[in-house]
């Protein structure tokens, strides 16, 4: 899972902090060589996530960027907090992660993550997606934040990976469209409401793999109207 990755590097980046300065040989070196409390509390907020304690964590990550604004691992301490949310899951953190990744993003346009953290904000939704036949809002968010994060990183490493989900998300959604024109034209005999469906079908998911029907579909409900 991309979270668990980020928060390894987390950790990583704890130690490396911690590590620098190499072996001190005076006490006035070991002072000044020792780690600052800012990574003493990135450190231990990073292990208490990793380990499932995500309100701990977040409080020991809180306390250190309230207290140590202009601290190097602020950034990091942030996008921890953000996968705290998602990998603890659930509708109302899920909502959560979301909000704190696209607050990131805002503060971190340019960082080379930014493009994963656009990806997981779709992820969030793709979690959430439910069949073709039911609610298609977070299919449709999904949608919407792929198409974002290609047009703000055209040249993303991750470009087929969202493309794949993008297609995956549209079959979803050209289905729904689909299920309900054939809802209307044969069961409440409205040939205008199949032809509006089919329509924003042949108009937006020319890969569906259903076209065909949905071409067919949509000619017989214009030539009974």
């Amino acid at each position: 899972m991309k979270a668990v990755r980020m928060i390894v590097l987390a950790l990583a980046v704890a130690v490396g902090f911690s590590a620098c300065g190499g072996k001190p040989k005076t006490k006035v070196t070991l002072e000044e060589a020792k780690a600052g409390r800012d990574q003493e509390l990135f450190l231990e907020g990073v292990t208490a996530i990793h380990k499932g304690s995500f309100d701990q964590g977040r409080i020991l990550l809180n306390t250190m960027i309230n207290t140590y604004a202009d601290s190097p691992l602020t950034k990091m301490a942030k996008l921890t907090i953000a996968d705290s949310y998602y990998l603890a899951g659930g509708t109302k953190n899920l909502a959560q992660a979301e909000v704190e990744y696209r607050d990131w993003v805002q503060f971190f346009p340019q960082d080379p993550l930014a493009d994963d953290i656009l990806m997981k904000m779709a992820e969030i939704h793709l979690r959430q997606v439910m069949a073709a036949d039911r609610d298609t809002t977070h299919a449709k968010l999904a949608e919407r934040q792929l198409k974002e994060m290609l047009r703000r990183y055209p040249e993303t490493d991750r470009k087929q990976d969202a493309e794949a989900l993008m297609g995956g998300v549209q079959e979803i959604l050209a289905m729904h469209e689909l299920k309900v024109a054939r809802f209307y034209y044969p069961h409440r005999e409205s040939a205008q409401a199949a032809q509006m469906r089919t329509e924003e079908i042949l108009n937006k998911y020319p890969n569906f793999s259903r076209f065909d029907e949905a071409l067919f579909l949509h000619a017989r409900a214009m030539a009974d109207q």
